[in-house]
Order: C-alpha cells, then sequence, then structure tokens
C-alpha cells in the first residue's frame, strides 16, 4: 500500500481495509510487469481493534511478503498494485484464542487529484469496521473484523473517511470465530 493509505489507515484504525495479495504457489515475488518496477512494501505494524461481541481483537503480522508498483495515468489519477503473501493472526486479548487469516488478495489502489482513493480487491480481504461504519455505509452486518473471499470495492475521501463499501463473495466474521 501507499505511504497514504498506510498513514490513513494507522490514523483511522476503526476504519482500517487490511489488504494485500498473493504471489504464484512456490514464487517468493510477484514477476516485474514490462515498464514497471515492483517494490517490496513493509507490513503493517500489530493494531488492536474493538469486537462488537465485547472484546478486543489484536491483529499481527505473520507471513508478509507484498509487493507494489505503481503508474500515473493519462487524467493525474497514480494507480497502484500490491500483490504477495499475507498471513495475519486475530487474537481474542480476552481469552488469548486466535486464527491466522490469509489476506493476499491483490489490490488496486487508484489515487484521484483531489485526495480521495479507490481500492479494488480480489481473493481474500481483511475488512475492520466500526459499528457506525458500518451502518454509514449500508453494510451494518460487516461491523467488526471480517474476512472477505471474493471481491471488495472501498472508496475514500480526501479525509480518508470510507464512503462506500462494495463486495461479493463469502464473508467469515473473525469476531465471531474468536467469541
Amino acid at each position: 500500500m501507499s505511504a497514504l493509505v498506510r498513514s490513513g489507515l494507522a490514523a483511522l484504525v476503526a476504519a482500517a481495509v487490511v489488504v494485500a495479495g498473493a504471489a504464484p504457489a512456490g514464487a517468493s515475488s510477484p514477476a516485474p510487469a514490462a515498464r514497471h518496477t515492483w517494490h517490496r512494501i513493509r507490513p503493517m505494524p500489530p493494531l488492536t481493534f474493538p469486537c462488537p461481541q465485547g472484546f478486543e481483537a489484536r491483529i499481527t503480522p505473520v507471513r508478509f511478503d507484498v509487493w507494489e508498483t505503481s503508474s500515473t495515468l493519462r487524467n493525474g489519477d497514480v494507480a497502484t498494485l500490491d500483490k504477495g503473501l499475507d498471513h495475519v493472526r486475530v487474537t481474542n486479548k480476552s481469552t488469548a484464542a486466535s486464527v491466522v487469516e490469509n489476506v493476499s488478495g491483490p489490490t488496486l489502489e487508484v489515487q484521484r487529484p483531489n485526495g480521495s482513493f479507490l481500492l479494488v480487491s480480489g481473493g481474500r480481504t481483511m475488512i475492520l469496521l466500526a459499528p457506525a461504519q458500518a451502518r454509514a455505509v449500508g453494510q451494518p452486518a460487516l461491523a467488526g473484523i471480517n474476512v472477505i473471499a471474493g471481491r471488495t470495492e472501498s472508496t475514500f475521501d480526501s479525509s480518508l473517511t470510507l464512503t462506500s463499501l462494495k463486495y461479493s463473495g463469502q464473508v467469515t466474521d473473525v469476531c465471531a470465530l474468536l467469541s
């Protein structure tokens, strides 16, 4: 993820979208595309997120080998593609119960000149939403920590506020698994 997204997610943990991408089996990094340079990115630091069931969960990187490349489009948008391997451990801080989730879905981030941006992810993506944010984007069932196996599309305004979230695919409620 770009520095903008990483800083925005750190600043707005309650609206974080934790995403990365999957490398082919046996590959240590994605093959570079013609005319694009791939850069390894750092994992997000561990973070704590409140689950709707009343406990806090700790999300910690377990395996992380994610790469990104960026291009400036003719309209001034900057498109960044992330892909690689990303597994995280989610732990119920009250009971120490934990699960490891593969959240290695490739992600395309499009930053617009006005500061807003779009995230489109495929594969497995982790979504973190506070109940009020989930209701605000019309997705009340996604309050908490969820992994979506499918496609997600999120938009953020220039102040890094999540303005829409659409998804298709199977949803795993990680908080429910740990309660």
